[in-house]
């Protein structure tokens, strides 16, 4: 038979696997927000060539470009 405490025990141990797969599935959807925001936005360091005035990642080109590549 169950009595009063056995019941309270059995939600107790109900409510806490309840949290731990909540924060399970918490966890892993702001590593995946994470790991998508890294993929979308792969950004680049720009110089701006004092020669020419073009912003670029790498040497313009342009004989004595100050921007070494």
């Amino acid at each position: 038979m169950l009595s009063p405490l056995k019941l309270i025990v059995l939600g107790i141990i109900l409510g806490l696997v309840w949290l731990i797969f909540r924060t399970e599935k918490h966890r892993k959807n702001i590593n995946k927000a994470a790991s998508d925001e890294a993929k979308a936005s792969p950004a680049v360091d720009l110089q701006q060539c004092d020669k020419c005035g073009a912003w670029v990642d790498v040497a313009c080109g342009k004989k004595n470009c100050p921007i070494s590549s």
